[in-house]
């Protein structure tokens, strides 16, 4: 996750999981255009390979067909506008998915407040709402009910205040009254508001923002690329020796060693954030001439045990900078940072 937060676009084809035996023939399949063989076609990253895909007219990338595709009478009208399939970067998969989805989790659960242990529990649920990072749920009776006062009432929840002498938290809790539909696997169950708790614990580590989600993976790679940012033609970093982070439905991000960027060009600020995947970033703001760019780079101290590649490492928001990769402009991404 970036320092800072989580769009759902259409399935992936899946042209490219079925493949067939035959050899392609390298002097005919040279040019980006592959020669095609008529029935059996799979298309990956501008290649034409044969495969198992059935007798359907592929979309193929600019050009004309290859002269076996006017054969036997088949006449196809080809225009510019076909383009390769679409297959979707690895940042588009949605990280706030529609529906619901609840499972058991294997994690041992604490949350603290006030100093007190306010539900410990091996037994909760871990559960998707809609366009919501995952929420721990916990049975009741895993829960120090003792600290917890109904609140106001709506038709279908029922909400809690935490007290813990004369500390109040509104709005701490809440369940579902009706345990009808997917909210039946709730019953018995109640979940807290992350943010209104002061410690949150899995296992035996803390955790920040929100649950980890099992179904996203942070990966930090070392790398030969090379990468420059810049802000308005102004170099603010340059380096061959890159960490690039890849993070489930994220834009890579380019972690560079402190020497190999402009530390005169960079304010530090007062600005903190946390991610449950790496840990705690600090920011700094970019000055080019008269321009302030603020919070644009950030790294971690001292990140969590899980990502130990990126320490002190500076990463600058794609989405507000160009960036260069090997001699090659980058897309800026469209994110909850643009």
């Amino acid at each position: 996750m970036s320092p800072k937060l989580g769009k759902d676009p259409a399935a992936a084809s899946d042209l490219h999981e079925t493949w067939g035996s035959g050899e392609v023939d390298r002097e005919k399949t040279r040019s980006p255009l592959r020669r095609l063989r008529w029935g059996a076609v799979a298309i990956v990253a501008g290649e034409f390979r044969r495969g198992a895909i059935g007798r359907a007219a592929c979309p193929i990338a600019h050009g004309t067909p290859a002269p076996d595709l006017w054969s036997k009478g088949r006449r196809f009208e080809m225009m510019e506008t076909l383009a390769r399939p679409v297959v979707p970067a690895a940042e588009e998969r949605a990280r706030l998915k529609e529906g619901v989805h609840i499972e058991r989790s294997p994690r041992r659960v604490r949350t603290y407040f006030g100093g007190k242990l306010i539900a410990d529990s091996g037994h909760v649920l871990l559960v998707y709402e809609t366009k919501r990072p995952p929420a721990y749920w916990f049975p009741i009776a895993d829960v120090g009910m003792e600290y917890l006062e109904q609140s106001q009432q709506p038709a279908d929840t029922i909400r809690w205040r935490l007290v813990v002498k004369d500390r109040i938290a509104h709005n701490a809790a809440r369940a579902y009254s009706k345990s009808t539909g997917y909210r039946a696997a709730l019953e018995g169950h109640l979940t807290f508001y992350w943010d209104e708790m002061d410690a949150w614990f899995e296992e035996d580590e803390q955790v920040f923002v929100h649950p980890r989600d099992p179904y996203t993976r942070v990966d930090a790679v070392h790398s030969s690329r090379h990468v420059r940012v810049e802000i308005e033609g102004v170099t603010l970093a340059e380096t061959r020796r890159p960490i690039l982070l890849f993070e489930t439905g994220l834009p890579t991000r380019y972690y560079i060693p402190k020497l190999d960027v402009r530390m005169d060009l960079l304010e530090p600020t007062e600005s903190v954030t946390r991610c449950p995947y790496k840990g705690v970033a600090r920011y700094w703001s970019a000055r080019v001439g008269d321009k302030l760019v603020k919070d644009i780079v950030w790294s971690y101290p001292a990140p969590i045990p899980e990502c130990p590649k990126i320490e002190n490492l500076l990463s600058f928001y794609n989405e507000h900078v160009d960036l260069y990769v090997d001699g090659v402009l980058q897309d800026r991404p469209i994110t909850p940072f643009s």
